[in-house]
């Protein structure tokens, strides 16, 4: 697998030096494949940012007492720093617009595979149940 990108391409044979100069554009559906690729994980291959949590924060190791949510960053933000009585001192930065809302969520995974769908969800299910999410059926149910 080594060498091999996903682009919009079928058969893709760029390097990714190559692509980036072409253009060539990853889907969505591309994206999902990468992450789904357990050779590229066994090979340590695997991007950090897309690591599991689990595996990344060790919450066997550290005993966490605050854990925040992208979903509701502001307002966990605040909380910390006032718990910490840094509110006067540090100011967190206001958001961006959230762009995982529900519709967006299913516009992207339309062009997803149910099967790949599934991987992915499996590939993150030790997450969703750490840190309190519902399984996605309505991603997940065929």
């Amino acid at each position: 697998m080594e060498g091999q990108i996903f682009g919009l391409r079928l058969s893709p044979h760029l390097t990714a030096e190559e692509a980036f100069a072409s253009r060539v554009q990853p889907s969505f559906h591309n994206f999902i494949q990468y992450l789904v690729d357990l050779e590229r994980e066994k090979e340590g291959l695997f991007e950090p940012h897309w690591r599991q949590m689990h595996k990344l924060c060790h919450t066997c190791l550290i005993q966490y007492d605050f854990v925040g949510h992208q979903e509701t960053l502001q307002d966990d933000a605040e909380l910390l720093l006032k718990t910490l009585k840094l509110e006067d001192d540090i100011e967190f930065p206001l958001p961006y617009e959230n762009m995982t809302s529900p519709d967006h969520v299913l516009t992207w995974f339309r062009t997803v595979p149910l099967e790949d769908r599934r991987k992915l969800y499996k590939l993150y299910e030790g997450d969703f149940r750490l840190f309190g999410y519902q399984k996605p059926s309505e991603l997940l149910d065929g």
